[in-house]
């Protein structure tokens, strides 16, 4: 995906990812030009016992606090393990760690847990949800691919299935854009009681599947296959 988005010489400084996919390449480097990232973070799940949030994580000492206090260094993409000997002797330990005496507590450090300490600030904000929810119309949207394609590939080989993806892409890029005329012409037209019966199958009397093979022999396919192509790696 990074690949076909340099050939075509894009920058992406705004990108809705999937907590999945936030390890990618692409997300370092959407992050080095000073773009922003809306995502959902990872997950702590620990059942009833305290989860990850509940320890206080100083990034710039390097240290990671219990919800009683004690503190422990870490470093990034290790596991920390408090001191047995305090969780042994911690009234709280049963909301800790369900494991026998003589074990401490353990928590994940990512590689980039900094980038996981900002997403959970941004997700406990008005305006973070409301970022996410912009993530709900691409999902909407990878449904429909889902639906075209099936659950199965269809070829054999890389190239070839991420060619039908961008056919099945295209296809519904150019369907949206359609739907979107459509509309607008039924709105300015003052026929508004129409517009659920308007058509949203062909454009300029040729069916969409055909244009959208079409587009992907052409010169414009590119800006619909870089697009389509990264939407399941940017979106959960």
């Amino acid at each position: 995906m990074t690949a076909n988005i340099a050939h075509q010489g894009l920058d992406v400084d705004h990108l809705l990812s999937d907590r999945g996919y936030i390890n990618s390449s692409l997300v370092d480097e959407v992050l080095a030009r000073r773009g922003t990232i809306v995502c959902k973070p990872w997950k702590s799940r620990k059942g009833s016992l305290f989860p990850k949030s509940a320890f206080t994580i100083n990034l710039r000492t390097r240290t990671i606090a219990c919800p009683d206090g004690h503190v422990q260094g870490f470093a990034l993409g290790t596991v920390v393990e408090f001191d047995p000997d305090v969780c042994d002797r911690c009234a709280l330990r049963a909301q800790y760690i369900t494991a026998a005496f003589s074990r401490g507590r353990f928590v994940v450090i990512a590689e980039n847990e900094p980038l996981q300490q900002r997403l959970r600030k941004q997700i406990q904000t008005f305006a973070g949800r409301q970022a996410l929810r912009e993530r709900s119309m691409i999902e909407h949207k990878l449904a429909h691919i889902s639906q075209r394609q099936g659950n199965h590939a269809r070829y054999l080989g890389i190239n070839t299935s991420t060619f039908d993806l961008r056919r099945a892409s295209a296809i519904q890029n150019l369907e949206t854009l359609h739907r979107s005329e459509v509309y607008l012409l039924i709105y300015t037209s003052g026929e508004s009681s129409n517009i659920k019966s308007a058509p949203t199958c062909r454009i300029n009397g040729m069916c969409s599947d055909t244009i959208g093979t079409l587009l992907i022999h052409g010169r414009h396919s590119s800006s619909f296959a870089t697009v389509t192509e990264g939407a399941p790696g940017m979106v959960e």
